[in-house]
């Protein structure tokens, strides 16, 4: 019998889990350090003014000191919050003081809405995307509530999607279904690889 995307998006997941899991933090703190000075040498980045990056969690590629350096190079950093009981993300502008911040649903520091600036997702240049698996041709599978897929469908047509991975992360073939959305580049502590969503 034929396995559902769904139970073969659940197993990945659960793989996917697992690999993470088998870092240690030095791994992961040295292997994100060179993600992140691949990511900030990414041609795209050039013309992007308005940029979407995300806060890790601890076992994601760790993203603070590439959002650091957007800021001091003057591009607009945005994050993406979770609102709870609402199905999108909101795009919100990164706040100048470290007391605008709460915890989110995930534990996830984000900042609070009440005085914060956010942005329609169509005027994004460029997002860099977290994900648990990716492959080649720009399939990502996420953590299962499809934030970052509605999320992206709302982006204008030139907005580039690159997804920042450990190279443990990118596997022959991620499952897909109609509702995922593919990323435009995967960037991994050995390469940059262009994929054609």
């Amino acid at each position: 019998m034929k396995k559902s995307v769904l139970d073969s998006k659940r197993e990945t997941r659960q793989a996917a889990k697992t690999l993470l899991g088998s870092l240690s933090p030095e791994e992961n703190t040295e292997k994100s350090a060179r993600i992140a000075e691949k990511a900030l040498s990414d041609p795209a980045l050039r013309a992007a003014e308005r940029i979407l990056i995300y806060r890790a969690m601890p076992v994601e590629v760790q993203t603070q000191s590439i959002i650091n350096r957007l800021r001091a190079a003057g591009h607009e950093v945005f994050v993406p919050v979770v609102i709870p009981k609402a199905p999108d993300l909101a795009v919100a502008r990164w706040p100048q003081s470290e007391t605008a911040w709460e915890a989110g649903p995930f534990g996830i520091a984000q900042p609070r809405m009440e005085n914060t600036e956010t942005l329609d997702p169509a005027s994004l240049d460029l997002v860099f995307t977290p994900g648990l698996a990716f492959d080649p041709a720009g399939g990502r599978l996420g953590y299962g509530k499809g934030y970052f897929d509605r999320l992206f469908r709302k982006t204008g047509d030139t907005c580039q999607r690159i997804g920042l991975a450990f190279d443990i992360q990118v596997i022959p073939q991620v499952p897909t279904g109609p509702e995922d959305v593919a990323v435009h580049r995967i960037i991994t502590e050995t390469r940059s690889i262009r994929c054609s969503p």
